[in-house]
């Protein structure tokens, strides 16, 4: 079972956000987000400085292990710090801020679209984990199912967080108002749950916050996601945001060190070959090996010489 996390601890002094980590783990969180706020990203000329050169390193926003040591006791090491970064989105000329090396090295990407033009450039084209929705007003834009699934076949998720609906009993109003009308739209399957809170006494327990989900009209099951698997599925995807420059290296078998050998037995290399004769599937599709040469003993009769495919 997915653990319960929460993506979205407002960054603050060190003592404030000390509070907020500590009493999301005594809540039961196993993962929280810190999160960097930027109101609105400006495009600058050549000339002057650049808006990355502004946004702090992903590093400087966790606790040492030190400071989590000495926070959370023996238990630090099985909770896990992610650091997040959030923008508005007022003006599509401005996205390409999202795509700089500083954005993309937290492990978290967020927007909050504020246009019609800037939520279908979001759900279309930006290399983003999260959408935000602010549901404590009048949404600026018409929500429409395909440009929402077209987020979500890229595996974004959209966020609502519940700390506003605490603190005010009109903004409370409209974020069930403007949830339900997404959820709606959304059909409830791609929702996460955060408390984007400014103090620790805001935070919410998992349980509390998976029961809020049915004032949003999401089932038991969709309600739990938000706060569990969602999440999970989120940090997949931000895996895969930020490995999608990397580069792969093939070598033949024959020309791999011995040091390197158990790389083989990592990847189940000869057992994947003794099951081919059995009738199972052919992983020469998967790890990019041709198994169709002569047989020979290479880990028995069985077995078959693979040889790495020549691109």
């Amino acid at each position: 079972m997915s653990a319960p996390m929460d993506f979205n601890i407002l960054t603050c002094e060190r003592s404030t956000l000390k509070e907020k980590i500590k009493m999301a783990h005594r809540l039961g969180y196993k993962a929280v987000a810190i999160n960097i706020f930027i109101p609105e990203l400006t495009q600058t000329s050549k000339k002057k400085k650049s808006q990355q050169q502004d946004i702090a390193p992903a590093k400087s926003l966790k606790l040492s292990d030190l400071e989590l040591q000495e926070l959370l006791g023996p238990t630090w090491k099985s909770f896990r710090q992610l650091t997040r970064i959030s923008a508005t989105l007022a003006d599509v000329q401005h996205n390409f801020v999202m795509s700089t090396d500083i954005v993309q090295q937290y492990d978290l990407v967020a927007v909050q679209p504020t246009t019609d033009k800037t939520f279908y450039q979001a759900c279309t084209a930006l290399n983003v984990d999260i959408i935000t929705l602010d549901v404590t007003e009048k949404l600026p834009f018409k929500l429409k199912r395909t440009t929402i699934n077209a987020a979500v076949q890229r595996g974004i998720k959209f966020e609502f967080q519940y700390s506003p609906a605490i603190r005010d009993s009109t903004l409370r109003k409209y974020f069930i108002a403007n949830a339900q009308q997404f959820v709606f739209c959304d059909i409830g399957k791609n929702i996460i749950l955060t408390s984007g809170c400014e103090k620790a006494m805001e935070l919410r327990g998992p349980y509390d916050v998976a029961n809020l989900g049915s004032l949003l009209n999401l089932n038991a099951a969709q309600s739990k996601a938000a706060v569990t698997s969602n999440c999970e599925a989120l940090l997949k995807h931000s895996e895969s945001r930020r490995l999608n420059k990397s580069v792969s290296k093939v070598e033949k078998l024959e020309e791999i060190p011995g040091n390197e050998t158990w790389l083989l037995d990592k990847l189940r290399v000869h057992s994947s070959l003794e099951s081919v004769n059995g009738g199972s599937r052919d992983i020469a599709g998967i790890h990019g090996i041709d198994s169709s040469d002569e047989e020979t003993s290479v880990d028995g009769p069985a077995a078959k010489k693979i040889k790495l495919v020549q691109t």
